[in-house]
């Protein structure tokens, strides 16, 4: 018997007790318990079992105190959970992570003698894919790797408790929050400040939002949103072989620096620690097809099919603006165009130079401009964080621009590799190529309010940043990259 068979055996042992001992119950009722007033006193009952006769007394004393079966069964039912969650919680951190250094060991080369340029106090491991150019996933950590994840979610109400407004009741209004594209500032702006709550999309798309006639939603550069993604798995989701953070089963909890996932998303964790070395780039560059007169030379390289079959896989990023605004976009042979015909899509974009909080604010007003009630709420709101400072420390500001963000990988002091060389943009470009025609999409319908002209600049800056990888296909990224 192993261990982990231990809490069971412990519960059917129990389960034995209990039914051993409420073998013996028909022996004396309880209403025979109330006519005798002397324990001491002579008296008989006729046992179950056969025809004899004892004493009260000498039955009394070997009954003992009777409890309800049911009780008797609940409490070895709850011992026996409490016992297994004890041992899964002290154990199964450690053998979750050895198991994983044992099925990728078996499958990888890592090399801990060449020096990473990563390398700081966390050491991370260079792995050498030179002897092992296809790296099969191991079956051990990855039960299902074969198909891409296009996952569903239910959207939820975030910001109830202590509101003042409830923004979908009253306008139908609904938050699509892909990952990485300044959500966690977003969520934290109305309800913290605003103090109203919204139904909101997360981590994976909602079919819901088709039904809404108020759609917000965030966006950024995809190739920033690409590397912000990457790193924010490689924060979250514990090193097999490297990390000295304590392992947690499911959530790795506020202090990332401290905690991190140990059993949850492992096809992640084996990707962007071993497979792809931490590196972003590395996986940005693999997802251009070899050209035949530009071959980059480089070995650490995986396959195009191998590389985007990948990214679909990763939390994040694997889901595109197409897949978040299904049902609200159509996709004709000259274009990509948005339906603005049955509801309102306003976009806060995320670009550095430009005023998130701001973008923030005037979008929700701008969703409740037409009622009333809902305009003198903003404005009683603002009145009330009139001159308190001390209720937006986390939100600083530098000539107008945001320099720090909630959720962000920037908030710890982590190494990760913000790297990103030329033909990896544009090879992550051309893989969000669509993304980019919904966002001149947002510019043209998506921006209101008093911020329109921030939000049309800011896309617009992003757009010029990759344009020369979108609009001249004509050349392949690597003929770009070598220019």
């Amino acid at each position: 018997m192993t261990n982990g068979d231990l809490p069971y055996a412990i519960l059917d042992l129990l389960v034995q007790e209990v039914r051993a001992g409420t073998d013996h119950r028909n022996t004396i009722g309880y209403r025979d318990l109330d006519t005798i007033q002397d324990p001491s006193q002579e008296a008989t009952t006729m046992n179950a079992d056969d025809d004899r006769t004892e004493p009260y007394g000498s039955r009394a004393k070997k009954s003992h105190l009777r409890v309800p079966k049911f009780l008797l069964i609940l409490f070895s039912l709850s011992f026996g959970y409490a016992m297994t969650f004890f041992y899964q919680f002290r154990t199964g951190t450690r053998s979750t992570v050895s198991s994983q250094r044992v099925a990728i060991a078996d499958h990888t080369i890592v090399d801990d003698s060449t020096p990473s340029r990563l390398s700081t106090a966390a050491d991370h491991a260079i792995v050498d894919h030179s002897e092992s150019p296809e790296s099969p996933l191991p079956d051990s950590i990855v039960a299902d790797f074969a198909k891409p994840r296009k996952q569903i979610s239910s959207p939820f109400l975030l910001g109830r408790k202590g509101s003042v407004m409830n923004l979908s009741r009253r306008h139908g209004a609904i938050y699509i929050h892909p990952g990485k594209a300044g959500g966690g500032t977003f969520l934290d702006r109305y309800r913290k400040y605003w103090q109203v709550a919204m139904l909101s999309c997360h981590p994976y798309p909602c079919r819901t939002a088709t039904k809404m006639s108020n759609v917000l939603i965030s966006v950024r550069d995809p190739v920033d949103r690409f590397v912000s993604g990457f790193n924010w798995l490689r924060l979250g989701l514990c090193d097999p072989f490297h990390d000295k953070r304590k392992g947690r089963p499911r959530r790795s909890g506020k202090n990332m620096a401290q905690f991190c996932k140990s059993r949850a998303n492992l096809d992640n964790a084996y990707l962007v620690h071993n497979k792809y070395a931490g590196e972003p780039n590395r996986l940005a560059e693999s997802l251009c097809p070899r050209d035949d007169n530009h071959q980059s030379g480089q070995s650490d390289l995986f396959p195009y099919e191998e590389a985007d079959h990948d990214l679909l896989r990763l939390d994040h990023i694997r889901h595109t603006y197409k897949d978040w605004l299904a049902g609200m976009i159509t996709k004709k042979e000259n274009g990509i165009y948005l339906d603005t015909s049955t509801r309102n899509i306003s976009a806060v974009v995320l670009e550095h130079g430009f005023d998130l909080l701001s973008q923030i604010d005037n979008t929700l007003k701008w969703v409740g401009r037409s009622n009333e009630t809902t305009m003198s709420i903003f404005q009683k709101q603002e009145q009330a964080r009139a001159g308190e400072e001390e209720l937006d420390k986390q939100y600083i500001k530098s000539n107008g621009t945001l320099v720090e963000f909630h959720h962000s990988v920037s908030e710890y002091k982590f190494p990760v590799s913000t790297y990103i060389s030329k033909l990896g943009q544009c090879c992550v470009a051309r893989w969000y190529k669509d993304d980019y025609q919904i966002l001149l999409e947002l510019r043209k319908h998506g921006c209101h309010g008093d911020t329109a002209e921030v939000c049309q600049q800011a896309i617009t800056s992003i757009y010029e940043r990759r344009k020369l990888y979108l609009e001249d296909l004509t050349k392949s990224c690597h003929q770009l990259a070598a220019m």
